[in-house]
């Protein structure tokens, strides 16, 4: 138990920043929220914060959103400016935890205003990081930079060390969205120093594990795997069992990239084991998927299906709808890796549907990816080529470069499939030039040999008529 603590407002307004946990279903859910006392209102008021303090149980999430618009309501009634800002930010981080960025976003941008007009610095740094996390979620990165550089100068400003830690972080991870692994990389390392300064051993946890999660990006599996594992450390000193299971679950897969897949899995069943006992359905649900990557990884389809199915069920028990999205997506992967395309094909569409509903840029396109390929291999030249050119005009939307050149690369192997190999080139003139902004070498190396190749057979006298597009049946 913490110590209680009595906040006195008989004098003005104080306005209470509060982290804990929502409980949606069978879902905790991690929050920040923020309370406003008036001496109008409620004078005085006492928290007693435990370890897992529980804010509200809801059913669902559209009671929790009833819930917390009705809240908007009674703040707007009274009149008091912070009251609504607190109000609409509540609402909009309900509306972010959910996978509604789209409709989070109005909400927080209305706080920030409100923030503005009353010069309230301290809001306007802590509402600026969260309206960057929605602007990153829908893709665009350019607003979500200039937000999240905005709360670092704010901080600074202020001698906010952790506000910075957590802009920093923000920044880092915009970045890595990106494919600006080194930036980054770098920006973990600032929050982690800021962290550190602070003595805030579950920052310094979380942000070792991003600078993994970017070393591991970047190639350098090695110093990802050593990063996460010093981050696992961190979190068994501190008794962070629910922390534990997510780096356990990190380090699974970075093991993976390693091609220690066996080690992996053990370590993501490892992962999953905690969670089972905590009751944390939610980071099941995801543990479940990520076994079944390792799964399908080493062969064992079938096995990789299961844990797909059950991890779909349970996101659909929660009512998590990007968790749907993401495992019926991978469903689809398991179906088109034993040969049931059309099975696949089905399960991909539907869960493009729900990342497309939630605005879900990051999952629409890794679906986009796989359906273009999945079609590929069943001779859907004209449907492959529709759906990697939307993955493509997607991934340059959101500056996603690492993701462009992939889809321009199936582009042109799809086009060059079909015997358009004049397109393929101009394709892959397009992969080349991106690979060089990138500085990829062996990108750059690759596409140079697939020109030399088709420049060959361009060049040839006995070049094949165009292959026909099939449809699907």
């Amino acid at each position: 138990m913490l110590n209680v603590v009595l906040f006195d407002c008989t004098r003005g307004e104080v306005g209470i920043q509060k982290t804990g946990y929502l409980l949606v279903g069978e879902k905790s859910i991690d929050v920040t929220l923020s309370d406003v006392i008036s001496a109008a209102h409620v004078p005085t008021v006492t928290y007693q914060p435990q370890a897992t303090w529980y804010f509200a149980k809801f059913a669902n999430f559209a009671e929790a959103d009833a819930f917390y618009e009705a809240q908007l309501v009674t703040a707007q009634h009274s009149g008091s400016q912070a009251a609504i800002a607190a109000a609409l930010f509540n609402v909009g981080i309900v509306e972010l935890r959910q996978g509604s960025y789209a409709k989070a976003l109005p909400h927080l941008q209305q706080a920030y205003a409100i923030t503005q007009t009353a010069n309230d610095r301290v809001d306007q740094g802590r509402v600026l990081t969260t309206i960057a996390f929605a602007q990153g979620k829908l893709g665009n990165f350019a607003g979500a930079l200039d937000s999240s550089n905005r709360a670092v100068a704010i901080a600074r400003d202020l001698g906010d060390v952790f506000g910075e830690s957590i802009s920093r972080n923000g920044i880092g991870s915009i970045d890595y969205d990106q494919g600006r692994l080194a930036d980054a990389l770098q920006s973990f390392q600032q929050a982690f120093a800021l962290e550190h300064e602070l003595k805030d051993l579950s920052g310094e946890a979380y942000d070792l594990a991003q600078i993994g999660n970017a070393e591991q990006a970047m190639g350098q599996f090695t110093d990802g795997l050593t990063s996460e594992q010093q981050a696992l450390a961190v979190l068994q000193q501190i008794g962070d069992r629910q922390g534990e299971a997510q780096l356990r679950l990190n380090i699974g897969i970075v093991l993976g990239e390693l091609g220690r897949n066996a080690d992996g899995l053990q370590s993501v069943q490892d992962a999953l084991a905690i969670s089972r006992e905590l009751g944390a359905r939610d980071d099941e649900a995801w543990e479940l998927n990520n076994m079944g990557r390792l799964e399908q990884a080493m062969g064992h389809v079938a096995d990789a299906l299961a844990d797909y199915q059950q991890s779909l069920a349970l996101y659909q028990a929660l009512g998590d709808r990007m968790g749907e999205g993401r495992a019926t997506m991978n469903v689809g992967r398991a179906e088109a890796d034993q040969g049931r395309a059309s099975d696949a094909l089905q399960s991909l569409q539907q869960g493009l549907a729900i990342e497309r509903s939630l605005g879900d840029t990051v999952g629409a396109l890794r679906d986009l990816m796989i359906t273009g390929e999945v079609q590929g291999n069943q001779g859907q030249y004209a449907n492959a080529l529709q759906s990697l050119q939307q993955a493509a005009a997607l991934a340059h939307q959101t500056g996603d470069r690492g993701d462009e050149l992939a889809a321009l690369r199936r582009i042109a192997h799809t086009q060059a499939a079909q015997h358009l190999y004049p397109d393929a080139l101009a394709t892959l003139g397009q992969a080349l030039t991106v690979a060089q902004q990138m500085d990829k070498p062996d990108e750059i190396t690759s596409i140079n040999a697939d020109i030399a190749t088709l420049r060959t057979k361009i060049n040839s006298s006995t070049i094949p008529p165009p292959t026909p597009a099939s449809t699907p049946s």
